[in-house]
């Protein structure tokens, strides 16, 4: 593995309480900065005091279907000395509709008979990005896992991937059906653990989760690609097979009906269209993969997004990931930023190792 990126690497091994532990321990800092700073995590926050009651279900769900990603949690805030409660709604956060504008990603997947390629530009608030980490994680008695892991939260919630052979990335979508059910942010851990793309897919389409989000998936030792929608009660499944190209609003065949006429879907559109354009005239490389993610029309500059009650909120692209998934090896490609290659880390299957 080899690394040149401004964000800090722990390397961690044990049941779920201890990784949790070790990760809060670690990064308590960035978690508590995060907390303070952060207009979306503050927002978190300030919805959790003015509605209560919406935790106690969300807890009660994620306690009787997984119990161990709840010990995570309590790790987390244990090693980092906080509360329980200002950890879990970290991680419970897609199951409430904060006022704060969507700065989010772009995803693109190439397939040929020998690899695929799954490249993904992950946006977010700025804030975020100042306090977010990467993990690599040795489950006792289950997988190890890479993941870019917002501060507090357990994995899956970003880009992601498993010496199982599944790789998983996501693009945000404003649920239109949002309902009060399992925390996604459980069935994103549950899913890149999972040893086959229909597990991951079975897994995600239980009955009560809460949260729309699309699910970018492949899989090494099934050479097999997906793009997965969802909502709180509806899913749409969508195979690649040669090129696909996807931002933050409903497209496949069977959710396509669901359009949200705002600011935030605008500008989805409008680096979908950008995509979609020059899809057909890139390489099936990971150099025609940056090309469409590095364009001035699909690249999300930080900026100034709004003026908001809880501060100016600034966002755009956090960094850039690249996965060439062959039938022998996994293989990323991870640029901090891509408008400038040099810095960059690299990781195999291999580099999984604890």
């Amino acid at each position: 593995m080899s690394e040149k990126i401004p964000f800090p690497i722990i390397r961690v091994s044990g049941n779920h309480y201890d990784i949790g532990y070790q990760v809060g321990q670690q990064f308590k800092k960035l978690i508590r900065k995060a907390l303070l700073r952060s207009p979306f995590y503050i927002g978190l926050k300030l919805m959790d005091s003015m509605k209560p009651e919406w935790f106690n279900e969300l807890q009660t769900n994620a306690e009787k279907f997984y119990p161990q990603y709840i010990d995570e949690i309590r790790g987390i805030a244990d090693g980092a000395k906080m509360k329980y409660r200002d950890i879990a709604i970290v991680n419970f956060r897609h199951s409430i509709k904060l006022e704060i504008p969507k700065i989010e990603c772009s995803t693109l997947i190439f397939k040929d008979n020998d690899k695929i390629i799954l490249a993904h530009n992950e946006d977010h608030e700025k804030t975020i990005r100042e306090y977010s980490y990467i993990l690599v994680a040795k489950y006792h008695k289950g997988p190890t896992i890479f993941t870019y892991s917002y501060p507090g939260c357990i994995p899956g919630n970003s880009v992601s991937f498993s010496s199982h052979g599944i790789v998983m990335t996501g693009n945000a979508l404003e649920d239109p059906d949002l309902k009060l059910g399992l925390p996604k942010g459980l069935l994103d851990h549950a899913m890149v653990e999972s040893k086959t793309i229909d597990e991951a897919v079975k897994i995600c389409q239980t009955n009560g989760r809460s949260g729309g989000y699309s699910y970018n998936l492949a899989s090494q030792t099934e050479q097999k690609a997906l793009n997965l929608e969802t909502t709180s009660t509806r899913t749409g499944i969508t195979s690649v097979n040669d090129r696909y190209f996807r931002t933050n609003h409903y497209i496949s065949n069977d959710l396509k009906d669901i359009y949200t006429d705002n600011e935030d879907n605008y500008w989805s559109e409008e680096r979908y269209k950008r995509g979609i354009e020059l899809l057909p005239h890139v390489e099936k490389t990971t150099e025609g993969a940056l090309k469409i993610l590095s364009d001035d029309n699909v690249f999300v500059a930080m900026s100034k997004v709004t003026d908001s009650p809880l501060g100016d909120v600034y966002g755009g692209t956090h960094f850039t990931s690249v996965f060439e998934i062959s039938k022998n090896d996994i293989k990323l490609q991870f640029y901090p930023y891509i408008k400038n290659r040099e810095n960059s880390m690299k990781l195999s299957l291999k580099d999984l190792k604890i």
